[in-house]
């Protein structure tokens, strides 16, 4: 390789993505289910928690769902001893390497402390 070339690569800053969110977010320790139910349809669909914040979550789901869709999920903690309903405006939806999709979503109301803990342990 032309090493003015390889040297003009080296030089160029690293860019790092700008953090969008107001809180931060968390990924659960463990494999943390969820049940989706899109409001169109009605039937409840098996998913993955993959990361949640006081102000939304990411769910890992079998379907597709729209930016703006409004989804009823209930986030159930992985030692399933606590479980809670929450409205979720879809933000993004894309598919990922497995199959499934990633929704990005907003709660409808910021999570409490002790809404968001038995996620965390």
């Amino acid at each position: 390789m032309n090493t003015r070339i390889h040297d003009g690569i080296a030089a160029v800053p690293e860019r790092r993505r700008a953090e969008r969110r107001r809180g931060r977010r968390m990924a659960p320790g463990r494999l943390t289910p969820c049940v989706i139910r899109s409001a169109e349809e009605g039937d409840d669909i098996p998913g993955w928690v993959h990361n949640v914040s006081v102000w939304g979550v990411g769910l890992l789901s079998p379907r597709p769902a729209a930016a703006g869709d409004t989804l009823n999920v209930l986030l159930i903690n992985a030692p399933h001893t606590f479980a809670f309903s929450v409205a979720v405006r879809v933000i993004r939806c894309y598919r990922v390497v497995n199959g499934d999709y990633f929704l990005g979503g907003q709660f409808a109301e910021p999570l409490r402390y002790d809404e968001l803990l038995p996620f965390m342990v």
